[in-house]
């Protein structure tokens, strides 16, 4: 009785293993067992970054223009280096009056 215990949880145990592996895509079944995992979903398959074997091209020359992204010259300036107007409700109160008649 015990040898049958520990023969499903050795079945359960490779089900699952073998569910995982195909979700992994390491594994193709070539007979029809249904569902891999023995209906217990596997876990989503992890995509691991591509091995390249080749370094990368700025290895060779440097990246092109924009690859960090524009240069500082062509940014446009922030707002806060502009004039300091007066917004157009309050530009008509005090002491700007003589600036904007």
């Amino acid at each position: 009785m015990k040898s049958y215990v520990r023969f499903g949880i050795v079945l359960a145990a490779a089900g699952l293993f073998a569910g995982a592996a195909q979700a992994h895509g390491s594994v193709s079944w070539s007979l029809n067992i249904g569902t891999p995992g023995f209906g217990l979903y596997a876990p989503a398959p992890v995509y691991a970054a591509p091995v390249v074997v080749a370094p990368p091209a700025y290895y060779y020359a440097p990246p092109p223009v924009y690859y960090y992204g524009p240069p500082y010259a062509v940014a446009p300036a922030p707002v806060w280096v502009g004039p300091r107007h007066r917004s157009y409700r309050h530009w008509q109160r005090d002491e700007w009056r003589h600036r904007y008649r």
